[in-house]
């Protein structure tokens, strides 16, 4: 063998043993799907609390990952806006909004959610509310929250009441990456409640974005001044398409359903409401 080539073996078996001997966090991850906040752990290795994460200057998706040892956790926060939109279908038209903010470390957050919806018709609120959490990673996929939630007084001529309530929830995504979040309500009047919420992004393109959500709200009893009867009391359910000009402004269209069910549709028809309705959105999804 002449010397140009044991020089040149002599750097294809250095190269591959530097590849070989690369702890599996050193290797690059693909990019992975989550929900802005949640927390998704390399399955190679378990961090403990006083180890970050650092993806160095100018590293994006795809590329390795160090593990920084440190005495203390990064902290970080972000605000999506998931639906700003105005709704409409003929005979009356409303904008709605739902987003969250965090702000917190890998392993502890505080979390502020916001929904609600102007009737253009009516001038006034069709609901409003907003909850303040702390949520706890429990496992690679999954955060524990608790905390309070504040439902504003709505329509003051027809009395809706406030309500205020105690929290507890679990968020995260399913194996399939299904967004899931489930919530328990109980008020100061004893009303006990839960929320079921699940979604879904189907990308068409990379850019393309599908987005089927269905919510489903209970009661184990009722609370008819705030108009909720006991049993299922509401569905909603959603199809948007989203262009994700950026990852952070991405305008949309859809469709929007909603349908008040058992005695809480009963409770709607006294209040001169109509039970269901079926709406036409388009808005903007607004990520920083």
């Amino acid at each position: 063998m002449s010397s140009g080539q044991r020089q040149a073996a002599a750097a294809i078996l250095a190269a591959a043993a530097a590849t070989w001997g690369a702890p599996a966090w050193a290797q690059g991850a693909p990019a992975g799907h989550s929900m802005p906040g949640m927390s998704m752990p390399a399955a190679t290795s378990s961090p403990s609390p006083n180890t970050t994460v650092n993806l160095g200057a100018g590293s994006g998706a795809g590329n390795g990952a160090g593990i920084v040892h440190s005495g203390h956790e990064v902290l970080s926060g972000a605000v999506l806006i998931d639906q700003l939109e105005f709704r409409g279908n003929g005979r009356d038209a409303s904008a709605a909004w739902e987003g969250q903010a965090y702000y917190g470390s890998d392993y502890n957050k505080v979390w502020i959610n916001t929904r609600g919806e102007y009737s253009g018709r009516e001038r006034a609120f069709e609901r409003a509310e907003l909850q303040l959490l702390y949520s706890r990673l429990i496992g690679y996929f999954f955060d524990a929250q608790v905390g309070v939630r504040q439902d504003f007084p709505i329509r003051p001529r027809q009395g809706t009441p406030a309500r205020t309530h105690l929290v507890m929830g679990l968020q995260g995504l399913l194996p399939n990456l299904f967004e899931l979040n489930l919530q328990g309500f109980v008020n100061h009047r004893g009303t006990l409640a839960a929320r079921v919420e699940a979604s879904y992004d189907a990308y068409i393109t990379q850019r393309l974005v599908l987005q089927p959500r269905v919510e489903l709200n209970f009661a184990a009893n009722a609370d008819r001044p705030a108009r909720v009867g006991k049993g299922l009391t509401n569905i909603e359910t959603g199809l948007r398409l989203r262009y994700e000009i950026t990852r952070e402004v991405s305008p949309y269209v859809g469709i929007s359903y909603e349908r008040a069910v058992g005695e809480t549709s009963t409770l709607y028809q006294r209040f001169g409401e109509k039970p269901e309705a079926t709406t036409v959105a388009a808005g903007i999804r607004l990520f920083f």
